[in-house]
């Protein structure tokens, strides 16, 4: 489907889907919030990694042969993409014929596979953890009012929620290409951004 695509213009689209809101260049990420930033050593290299192996997996973008492409991600990442399965084929077909549409299937596809890696992060690394040592260290209940706080915090930039997200996605993307260094510097740097964010909602 995107032979006749210049490959520059391959390679700048999927930069374009996995860097946003996520990497600013030169090992250094940003968090939900553009303002709140932070040097990650080596999360370039293993972004190239996983760019690499979207690619290889290009000519499964297609309604024909979604699901295998999708499939290679669900054992990659060892995540439930079903989510991202039903909004892209709706999408698919609302747009009927996608001859032509080349670059806007491809981006599409790539945007909703990312939102729901990324948000399927955040909640296996980041906010059922929280709740859980929340709990722990203040031997009070995770509650609603709790809950609500805590997104008061993220929509007002709060850096430790804002980074968490994506430091998440990186946990995982280590995880998932066996880059224990990098695996190992992700899981130091949540433990840290879950600690501060906990006394930022102690009672």
């Amino acid at each position: 489907m995107f032979d006749q695509i210049p490959d520059e213009i391959i390679n700048d689209m999927l930069k374009k889907a996995v860097y946003q809101q996520f990497f600013m260049g030169n090992d250094k990420i940003m968090g939900r919030m553009p303002q709140n930033t932070m040097h990650f050593k080596d999360i370039g290299s293993l972004l190239d990694i996983f760019i690499a192996n979207i690619k290889k997996n290009l000519h499964l973008v297609n309604p024909d042969n979604l699901d295998a492409f999708l499939n290679h991600f669900e054992k990659l990442f060892e995540l439930d993409l079903s989510e991202t399965r039903t909004r892209v084929k709706s999408n698919f077909r609302e747009m009927g014929d996608l001859e032509g549409q080349e670059i806007v299937v491809l981006y599409m596809v790539l945007t909703k596979l990312m939102e729901n890696v990324r948000e399927q992060a955040y909640i296996r690394y980041g906010s059922n953890r929280i709740k859980r040592e929340y709990e722990e260290k203040t031997q009070k209940k995770f509650t609603k009012k709790t809950k609500e706080y805590m997104q008061q915090l993220g929509a007002t930039g709060d850096s430790s929620l804002s980074l968490l997200y994506n430091l998440s996605f990186i946990r995982l993307l280590a995880s998932s290409f066996n880059k224990k260094r990098i695996q190992t510097n992700a899981k130091r740097q949540i433990t840290r951004k879950i600690n501060e964010l906990i006394n930022r909602l102690k009672p």
